[in-house]
């Protein structure tokens, strides 16, 4: 199985066209710098993004930051996108979290969010340009 952030990279490079060169590479190298700080909630949760960016292109950014919200409060929102094991995963980890745990994956949703409406609005513009 592909690891999430390719799986995203790939997502988004499909969504915006090829033609994207370095800034592919830089967008990869910060999101594995991410994935490599984070514990396993941050794995879950930039899974979680990665799964709803291949469901629902840049859109999924806010989906899956919306459903790591409403796991987080205890809720259980519908994530049907989701790899069922992801889906599964996300569910027992963040709706039981411990408050240190609830944090940490506000702020690796929060980053991840930030870097890939970055990287996608990068790779929207070369693409355009490209075209």
């Amino acid at each position: 199985m592909a690891h999430p952030i390719e799986s995203l990279l790939d997502t988004i490079v499909d969504k915006a066209g090829e033609g994207s060169g370095h800034l592919l590479e830089e967008a990869q190298e910060a999101l594995e710098d991410l994935a490599d700080d984070s514990d396993p909630t941050g794995r879950i949760v930039l899974s979680l993004l990665s799964d709803a960016v291949e469901s629902y292109g840049p859109m999924g950014i806010e989906m899956g930051q919306d459903a790591i919200r409403k796991l987080l409060a205890g809720k259980s929102p519908e994530i049907d996108w989701a790899n069922p094991r992801t889906a599964s995963d996300a569910v027992a980890l963040l709706q039981n979290s411990e408050r240190v745990q609830r944090k940490r994956a506000r702020e690796a949703s929060r980053k991840a969010g930030v870097l890939l409406r970055t990287i996608g609005s990068f790779l929207l513009q070369a693409a355009l340009k490209g075209s």
